[in-house]
């Protein structure tokens, strides 16, 4: 196939790939999205609300206790070695209805140059979105992330960029909202009582509607179109949805 007698082996393709700036290689992602924009084959991933959903997640995928580079994250191991480590984060496209997702260009978490810290995965966040909402200024987006995004600073990046989201919150790592959750019963005024669907009142899945959260204490800046508190309230899915108008006075 393409002409190629021989596969390389993962020793020459590392040594031939390595070295390319990955900065180098991101367009690419922009010019197959656009291709496929133009080609009306986004079309099968648009929700009903009209937004794209593009999921977030961040993966490891080098760890060594003796091969390093400059731009590795290092931790201590399970034998308290110092361990060196290439982690990215991902983001994708999909829709429950499609086999294929579509990938955007990945953001690096890594040190920077003379960088002494670790870089996370939330400040990763923040710089892809700002990616995403630049190659695509006009596009309507949600976006879905775990836990770790569920807080202040990410999701005001995520409204300042005309983003609508659905982000998860549980009660292990968020406890001043639970507890702010449990002081709502009896507020009929500002929550609401219902079912979902079909499937999920057989499974006597109860569910509250609320417009305000609140994350940390005294923080109250955090305003969404509903938040949705399982039945138990193991888990609480954050969602908003911001205009498209907004989004397009950024392009």
């Amino acid at each position: 196939m393409f002409g190629v007698k021989n596969i390389p082996s993962d020793t020459v393709l590392r040594k031939t790939v390595d070295p390319i700036d990955t900065a180098k290689i991101n367009s690419c992602f922009t010019v197959l999205f656009q291709s496929l924009q133009r080609g009306k084959q986004l079309e099968p991933y648009k929700l009903d609300s009209g937004h794209y959903l593009i999921a977030l997640d961040g993966t490891q995928y080098f760890s060594s206790e003796n091969i390093s580079c400059p731009y590795c994250l290092t931790y201590k191991g399970s034998r308290k070695k110092m361990r060196y480590s290439r982690q990215i984060l991902q983001a994708a496209m999909l829709n429950s209805n499609m086999r294929q997702v579509i990938w955007p260009a990945p953001e690096l978490i890594i040190k920077s140059d003379g960088d002494t810290k670790n870089d996370c995965e939330r400040s990763a966040g923040k710089r892809l979105i700002d990616k995403i909402r630049a190659d695509h200024p006009r596009l309507k987006i949600m976006v879905t992330c775990d836990g770790l995004y569920s807080n202040q600073p990410f999701i005001d990046t995520l409204k300042d960029k005309g983003m609508s989201y659905i982000l998860v919150a549980k009660s292990t790592d968020h406890s001043v909202l639970f507890e702010w959750v449990e002081e709502l019963d009896g507020a009929t005024d500002s929550v609401y009582q219902c079912y979902f669907s079909v499937q999920l009142e057989l499974l006597g899945a109860n569910i509250q509607f609320a417009e305000f959260v609140k994350l940390l204490y005294n923080i109250v800046k955090i305003r969404v179109n509903r938040a949705i508190f399982l039945f138990g309230r193991s888990l609480v899915a954050l969602n908003s949805e911001e205009s498209q108008e907004g989004a397009g006075r950024r392009s």
